[in-house]
């Protein structure tokens, strides 16, 4: 098993820290980006919950500049449910006409795999990997470096007096790393 990543900022306070190996840090300070109207009623609905869930966690590695892989990850969304909503109602297996190549008459009935079994493949695969470009699975989530955003003194020594919590100092925060 890989050993886990170790922040820049430890390293430097280690003596390790290589500009040349460091993980560039991005500061996202943007906006939540919105649904767009034009979005079927699924995706749509996918969409709101999945920002409603990242903004709950806290999140800030979702901004505009993220749309277009939640637009993907949603439409795709969107077509994989009503494949498999196709596939609870009709069945994986249709039956189908086979034709005479020469006359161009049917001679038969046969059965065959639905075409929403591949569609609803596909669009899963497409899904998964909108999932690990947006860091939405564990793994991929690893790999993403954000850097946090700055908080003004003044704030935090409100929050700690309105939640009685003491503020960590550094060594705190790099002994509970350690630990």
């Amino acid at each position: 098993m890989p050993t886990r990543r170790v922040p820049d900022d430890v390293k430097t306070l280690q003596g390790t820290y290589r500009a040349s190996r460091a993980v560039e840090h991005v500061d996202f300070t943007g906006q939540l980006p919105k649904a767009p109207s034009w979005l079927p009623k699924a995706a749509k609905a996918e969409f709101r919950r999945v920002l409603k869930y990242l903004a709950s966690v806290g999140t800030e590695y979702v901004t505009s500049l993220d749309q277009s892989a939640l637009l993907a990850y949603c439409l795709n969304y969107a077509a994989w449910l009503e494949a498999e909503q196709r596939l609870l109602a009709e069945g994986p297996i249709v039956t189908v006409t086979v034709f005479n190549k020469a006359s161009n008459n049917p001679t038969g009935t046969r059965d065959s795999i639905s075409p929403y079994v591949r569609l609803s493949q596909v669009r899963q695969a497409a899904m998964l990997k909108a999932i690990a470009a947006l860091g939405f699975d564990p793994r991929s989530r690893e790999s993403i470096s954000v850097k946090p955003t700055k908080v003004k003194k003044k704030q935090k020594q409100w929050e700690a007096k309105v939640y009685n919590v003491a503020t960590p100092t550094d060594d705190d925060l790099i002994a509970e790393y350690n630990a």
